[in-house]
């Protein structure tokens, strides 16, 4: 793809989706919906006329570009470094940075822990949830997209026409003469508020308007407001029917993944060193699964992002533990 796109090849950052296809049968239903949510966050960037598809845990970029960049950032502010890399390239060239789809999904290992019973549902919760609080920590990158877009507007209102022509005909780097790519900036936008903002405005819309509704008589209740709640109502449905619709063809992307991981492990001889690895779903083992999004939507999203927002009022620092993921029998060479 690098060489195909030979115009653009030093301005593009390359992102495959992501399955949860190892493990996704030892973890608890709320863990496992959890990570088919953040899965599917994913690939909602994904579609063939996307200009915007931040990574997620996974990209590839030419080092040209990192070098123009100025590198990876390593400051607390840069926890979330995958979408703050993401971030800042699209800003280093004035919204112009190019996205492609890598259609080869990258396999990833629900968190897990070694508990059994009640006591090992508990404690693959508990690593969930701080695995949450760390990815919703990366809201941090929600004020750099907006310290960014000040500096593009800015810097664009200094350089004037002859300023820009004299740029394009010098050696001075792409990202100088570039015109600020709006759309796309906007669409960045609207990402940064699906991604950070989002998932706490539902909840607490839900719950204020379910506390309004049942603390107001009807006779001193805003026929307005009321309106208001009864659009909103049937917004939720349609929601919940894109929901259903996703959870449909995840199961066949799902089985599209592992399926084709273990032919390609089969193939060049390492499956039988990856026994368990292969994570099959079925409707009948894994029909009650979607039942549980509300529950794991709101702990692993809705709850985890107010404890992070609420935090960045006091400090930046967060003190981060790998979370506990199955290790798997080492390679050994035959050598």
């Amino acid at each position: 793809m690098h060489f195909q796109y030979a115009t653009t090849s030093s301005t593009t950052i390359y992102v495959p989706p992501i399955i949860f296809d190892r493990n996704a049968h030892l973890v608890p239903k709320l863990v496992r919906v959890a990570d088919i949510l953040w899965a599917g966050a994913g690939l909602s960037s994904h579609y063939k006329s996307s200009t915007i598809c931040p990574p997620t845990s996974v990209y590839s970029l030419p080092l040209s570009l990192v070098d123009l960049a100025g590198g990876w950032d390593a400051g607390e502010e840069a926890i979330g470094e995958d979408l703050h890399m993401y971030i800042k390239c699209f800003f280093t060239l004035n919204g112009n940075l190019t996205t492609r789809t890598v259609l080869s999904p990258a396999s990833q290992s629900n968190v897990h822990t070694d508990g059994r019973g009640i006591r090992g549902f508990f404690k693959d919760v508990n690593v969930r949830y701080r695995q949450a609080l760390r990815h919703m920590w990366g809201a941090l990158d929600s004020g750099f997209v907006v310290k960014s877009v000040s500096e593009m507007w800015w810097k664009n209102c200094r350089i004037t026409t002859g300023d820009r022509f004299v740029l394009q005909h010098s050696s001075c780097p792409i990202a100088n003469y570039l015109r600020p790519h709006w759309m796309n900036t906007s669409v960045l936008l609207h990402r940064m508020y699906e991604a950070h903002f989002l998932p706490t405005h539902i909840t607490l819309i839900i719950m204020a308007s379910g506390l309004y509704t049942l603390l107001t008589p009807p006779a001193l209740a805003n026929s307005l407001l009321l309106q208001v709640f009864n659009i909103s109502g049937y917004l939720r449905l349609g929601s919940g029917l894109g929901f259903a619709l996703f959870f449909f063809l995840y199961e066949n992307y799902h089985q599209t993944c592992v399926k084709g991981r273990e032919e390609e492990m089969l193939r060049v001889g390492l499956a039988d060193r990856m026994y368990g690895s292969f994570s099959y779903r079925s409707v009948r083992k894994n029909c009650f699964d979607y039942c549980f999004f509300p529950i794991a939507g709101v702990a692993f999203g809705s709850v985890p992002t107010i404890v992070a927002l609420l935090s960045h009022f006091w400090t930046l620092r967060l003190t981060y533990k790998v979370t506990k993921k199955p290790s798997w029998p080492a390679l050994v060479s035959p050598l």
